[in-house]
């Protein structure tokens, strides 16, 4: 037998161990990318009213939202949210600007983690509609599941942190009573927790809302309403380690900022693209505190507090 000679092993070593090399950066490239599934749920102000579209700069591939109706992941931009479901279930997409994007931004950039945004709102929706096995529930839990089975599915992703944003409580500033929205909001988290493996949730305080509209006069609810579901919230965040209040200022814009709010017939109700942008950047910088990755003194100081 001819021996075969030293420069064609020497090209087949080297191409050998070329091809593996490529194989192993292939499988690096493949590997599964973990991301954060947050749920961002509420009435109008998280659907958001503003037409106005503000734009938001989030590297490629670090924050995406969810479609349910196209199963699949795009890019977070505004607008956000989609149209689906019937009746009281119905969701709403964002007239243009919300405040998922900006929190999404902010999140990547002081974690280097990357975000699923699953948006899941509806104007005009009370803490009662919320409840486990009620309307807005069941629209919560059929696209945040059909988001997790996507992900997973794929192979493309590992699931980290499992949370909610809840931008809610102004439907119930006319009549709720503050044992009421607790009573309620707590069937709302705890069947959440249990049937979507949610870690925790964070509260946005509550704003004003409309009360009567008669001959294009606008009533609305009073400061004492505000203060009453703002108190709930409040309790509900004292009295549970896995609930929290990431931002108590926006309650009081319609005094005190309102160059934030949005200037339609309901004027010192829904938020401005400015107002959004600014609540979406405090409430995520008070729930990176509570992460421990802002400041460290304010971790798990006091749960109304982390600003």
């Amino acid at each position: 037998m001819k021996s075969v000679p030293l420069k064609i092993v020497m090209f087949a070593t080297a191409l050998t161990i070329f091809l593996m090399c490529c194989v192993g950066i292939c499988a690096c490239n493949t590997q599964p990318k973990e991301v954060d599934v947050v749920l961002f749920t509420g009435q109008s102000n998280m659907v958001g009213r503003e037409t106005q579209i503000y734009e938001t700069d989030i590297p490629s591939g670090r924050a995406y939202e969810y479609s349910y109706l196209e199963d699949k992941l795009r890019e977070v931009y505004n607008p956000v949210g989609e149209t689906f479901g019937d009746g009281a279930a119905e969701l709403e997409r964002s007239s243009g600007s919300s405040i998922v994007p900006e929190f999404c931004a902010e999140y990547v950039e002081k974690t280097g983690r990357n975000i699923v945004a699953v948006h899941v709102a509806r104007g005009g929706r009370a803490i009662s509609y919320f409840e486990k096995d009620k309307p807005m529930y069941e629209s919560i839990v059929t696209k945040y599941k059909a988001c997790i089975d996507y992900l997973q599915s794929s192979k493309k992703f590992t699931i980290g942190r499992c949370f909610y944003i809840m931008f809610q409580g102004e439907s119930d500033t006319g009549s709720t009573s503050k044992e009421e929205y607790k009573q309620s909001f707590m069937s709302f988290h705890d069947g959440v927790k249990e049937e979507l493996g949610i870690d925790f949730g964070a509260l946005l305080q509550t704003g004003l809302d409309v009360k009567t509209i008669s001959d294009g006069k606008v009533e609305l609810t009073s400061e004492a309403d505000v203060a009453r579901i703002a108190k709930a919230k409040t309790e509900l965040a004292e009295d549970n380690d896995d609930i929290i209040i990431i931002n108590t200022e926006a309650m009081n814009y319609h005094n005190e900022r309102k160059d934030y709010m949005l200037a339609d017939i309901y004027s010192l109700v829904h938020y401005n693209a400015a107002g959004l942008r600014q609540i979406a950047k405090d409430s995520c910088g008070a729930l990176l505190n509570y992460l421990g990755y802002g400041d460290q003194s304010l971790k798990g100081v006091d749960p109304v507090t982390y600003l």
